[in-house]
């Protein structure tokens, strides 16, 4: 079932930014004002690390979870390190994003739209909760139900962090005014 949902959510995300490209006749959106950041490249070496580390989660746990059957050895190895690395880049970008990603009057300098601070938020708090559903789920306080409960919850905040991770890109792209 899961494996249908993964599919049936990534197309009609991946045709709605297909559709709202298409339809803008590539319009892209107003340049953002600069903006003071005390550690640029520090902010975007974060923001790279946090996509890298994600396409590799991605990989390793849907791809997985597409073919079935039990993890072998690299790929858990890879999946498991790679996501402690996306835990310290996750907590990382927070820091360095949190004040630009603040909603209401007072924010400051608009250097993200409104839709990609929901993404930036909603990427923040699944991330969270993929870090924290995988710490329970290897601490031996839970019965096997809920070892399985806490792995598929697991399965869905991913899919979820995915979807608003992709939005997230394409509307970067569109504020960049690049062609997608």
């Amino acid at each position: 079932m899961f494996h249908v949902i993964t599919i049936v959510a990534v197309a009609i995300v991946a045709a709605g930014i297909a559709v709202r490209h298409f339809t803008a006749k590539g319009a892209a959106a107003a340049a953002a004002p600069p903006e003071a950041r005390r550690f640029p490249r520090l902010d975007s070496l974060a923001g790279l690390a946090l996509a890298l580390t994600f396409v590799v989660l991605v990989l390793t746990g849907f791809v997985r979870g597409l073919v079935g059957g039990a993890w072998s050895d690299w790929l858990l190895l890879t999946h498991v390190g790679t996501g402690a690395a996306f835990a310290v880049v996750l907590a990382v970008l927070v820091v360095f994003r949190a004040e630009a990603c603040r909603f209401g009057p007072g924010a400051g300098p608009r250097r993200f739209s409104e839709a990609q601070k929901v993404c930036f938020w909603l990427i923040a708090l699944t991330g969270l909760c993929l870090i924290l559903t995988q710490a329970v789920a290897m601490l031996p306080l839970l019965g096997t139900w809920w070892q399985d409960f806490i792995a598929d919850l697991h399965r869905y905040v991913a899919l979820a962090a995915l979807l608003a991770g992709m939005v997230y890109a394409y509307l970067a792209f569109v504020r960049r005014g690049s062609k997608v």
